[in-house]
């Protein structure tokens, strides 16, 4: 499957989001990242225990995007039209899928 070409499920975006960074479809890992407000409609705030190394967002369409955190760790979406997004985040021991709705 082409991503980016043609319609793509949510679950298969999802399944792609953890293929790319590793992780199997049922592993658990306890989560120290939040995402805040969700939904939202401007800016996300990002809180984590670990530095942040690495900020992807996924359209449930396949396409993605590399995120640039500013100093006060959050993202502007406002560009982005209403949806549901993923968020692949990476620190200095793991990656971890979340899960954000742009209205």
């Amino acid at each position: 499957m082409k991503w980016g070409a043609g319609k793509v499920h949510a679950y298969q975006a999802v399944l792609r989001a953890l293929e790319l960074v590793g992780l199997d479809e049922n592993e658990q890992v306890e989560s120290n990242i939040k995402l805040f407000p969700n939904p939202a409609s401007h800016t996300v705030f990002v809180e984590s225990n670990e530095p942040i190394i690495r900020l992807w967002l996924a359209s449930t369409d396949g396409n993605f995007q590399r995120i640039a955190l500013t100093s006060n760790s959050y993202f502007g979406i406002d560009h982005l039209p209403a949806g549901v997004y993923l968020v692949v985040i990476e620190t200095k021991g793991r990656k971890e899928v979340k899960k954000i709705v742009v209205n």
